[in-house]
């Protein structure tokens, strides 16, 4: 390949990574679920029910008065 076809490839490839967007494009973008939300969510809901087993331990432990 050619050096210049090459810079040339390069250059516009960049061009159309980082194209920049009107206010009236940046309004219509819509986003979905990333993995780092839905990482987010499984660890609160793993938190969550963790609290309750403890919650419910001590709950039952206080009730029928063993500590062991």
């Amino acid at each position: 390949m050619d050096g210049q076809i090459l810079k040339d490839a390069i250059k516009n490839r960049k061009e159309n990574i980082m194209k920049n967007l009107s206010k009236e494009e940046l309004i219509a973008v819509k986003g979905g679920m990333t993995s780092a939300m839905l990482n987010a969510l499984a660890r609160a809901v793993s938190v969550m029910f963790s609290v309750g087993q403890a919650v419910g331990s001590a709950v039952r432990r206080a009730v029928r008065g063993s500590y062991c």
